[in-house]
């Protein structure tokens, strides 16, 4: 089975390649993703990294809206 890799703006909905991110906007979303990787931990339940995955979702979700 050969791979058929994609370059992002390949991947992309044309849509969303034409949204430019401000900086501000990525910062944040950087500082929550490295945030929610520094705290999931393989050892705690299921439950407990959903709730971390809950928690980056609802302070990202506004992010593209700015």
């Amino acid at each position: 089975m050969s791979e058929n890799q994609l370059q992002p703006r390949q991947a992309l909905n044309k849509a969303y390649v034409k949204v430019k991110p401000d900086h501000e906007s990525m910062r944040a979303f950087k500082e929550s993703l490295v945030s929610l990787l520094d705290l999931s931990n393989e050892s705690k339940s299921e439950e407990f990294n959903k709730g971390l995955l809950t928690d980056f979702f609802k302070k990202t979700k506004g992010l593209a809206r700015k």
